[in-house]
C-alpha cells in the first residue's frame, strides 16, 4: 500500500517536488470517490490539523500591506527523474488553499503571512484508491516568498497510512507562477 500511495502523492502538489517517483497514470482515470468516510484532517493518525490556527499570525487581510497577495490560481512545472508534472495551487483571500482537482487526491489547509514578501501554508493531502477506499494522508508545510506574479517556496512533506504509520519524510524547493488573480476550483476550466 505504501508504494500506491506514493504514487499517488507524485501527481500533486507539493509532493510532486519532495519525491522523485513516476508520475500517477491510473489514478487519472479513478472511479469518483466517496470522501464522507475518510478522517477528517483532525482525526486522520491523531493529526492536529487546528494547530495551524492557534500561532498568532498578522490578520490575512494586513498581508497586502506585507507585499503577501496569493490570492488566485498558480501553476508550476516540476522536474522529476521520470518526467515533468503540472501542478496548480489555489489560495483564497481568507486564508485557504487547495490543490484543486487532483484525481486520488483531496488537499487542503491554510496560509498566512510570515513577514515581508513572505507567507507559509499548511495542506493535508488526503490519498484514495481508484475504488475510493481511503490509503493515508501527507502533511505538508512550505515556506515561500512571493514577488508579483512569482512564488518561490521550500516544503516538507511528512506521509502516514491509513492507520497514521509513518512512510516517510522528504523536503524540496519549488517555483509556481500566478495563472489568475482569483481563486478557481477547477483549474482545467477555459483551458
Amino acid at each position: 500500500m505504501s508504494a500506491a500511495i506514493v504514487r499517488r502523492a507524485a501527481s500533486c502538489l507539493p509532493l510532486a517536488v519532495l519525491l522523485t517517483v513516476a508520475p500517477l497514470g491510473a489514478a487519472a482515470h479513478a472511479a469518483p470517490v466517496d470522501r464522507s468516510a475518510a478522517p477528517t484532517a483532525s482525526s486522520a493518525a491523531g493529526h492536529k490539523a487546528g494547530a495551524v490556527g492557534k500561532k498568532k499570525r498578522p490578520p490575512v487581510q494586513r498581508c497586502a500591506a506585507l507585499g503577501v497577495n496569493p490570492a488566485g490560481t498558480w501553476k508550476g512545472t516540476i522536474s522529476l527523474e521520470h518526467g515533468d508534472i503540472e501542478v496548480y495551487v489555489a489560495f483564497t483571500r481568507d486564508g485557504r488553499v487547495s490543490v484543486p482537482h487532483t484525481p486520488g487526491v483531496v488537499a487542503e489547509g491554510t496560509w498566512w503571512c510570515t513577514g515581508r514578501n513572505t507567507f507559509s501554508y499548511k495542506v493535508i493531502e488526503k490519498y484514495y484508491a481508484p475504488d475510493g477506499a481511503y490509503e493515508g494522508y501527507g502533511d505538508i508545510k512550505v515556506d515561500a516568498s512571493q514577488r508579483n506574479d512569482v512564488i518561490k517556496a521550500k516544503g516538507h512533506t511528512t506521509m502516514y497510512t491509513a492507520d497514521g504509520e509513518l512512510i516517510g519524510e522528504a523536503g524540496g524547493s519549488f517555483v509556481l507562477r500566478r495563472i489568475s488573480s482569483t481563486h478557481r476550483t477547477d483549474h482545467r476550466a477555459g483551458h
